[in-house]
């Protein structure tokens, strides 16, 4: 190990963020892009180059989870500051533009649900 190089790739002043964001079904994904794009281009601390890239990573239960990728010169600014205005910067401007953003949705299955609802008084029509 004396006699090799180290790379330490940590120390590197470029520092890529994810930032999950999950939409409605349905949502304009093309929409959803351009506003999150036009989020990104005005905040202060993400670099053009490379560019912010927006994905479409899983379709969830209840959402669509988009993964918003972008680079941060941490020379310049905090990472984690940027990342976080960032993260809220595209929530308000989705929100504003009435963009709904769910949280998960769980269904739950009542096996017997007789034996369940009598207590309270209701039958499995009501």
């Amino acid at each position: 190990m004396f006699q090799s190089s180290i790379i330490n790739n940590t120390a590197s002043p470029m520092r890529r963020s994810d930032v999950m964001v999950g939409v409605d079904y349905d949502s304009d994904l093309n929409q959803v892009k351009t506003l999150i794009e036009e989020v990104l281009s005005s905040i202060e601390g993400i670099q053009l180059e490379p560019a912010p890239m927006i994905l479409v990573h899983e379709l969830a239960a209840s959402t669509i989870n988009l993964k918003v990728r972008f680079w941060v010169d941490s020379r310049q600014q905090s990472f984690l500051q940027v990342t976080s205005t960032a993260t809220q910067a595209v929530k308000e401007k989705l929100a504003s533009a009435q963009i709904e953003m769910p949280t998960e949705i769980y269904t739950i299955m009542l096996r017997e649900p007789a034996d369940l609802l009598s207590p309270l008084g209701l039958t499995a029509t009501e």
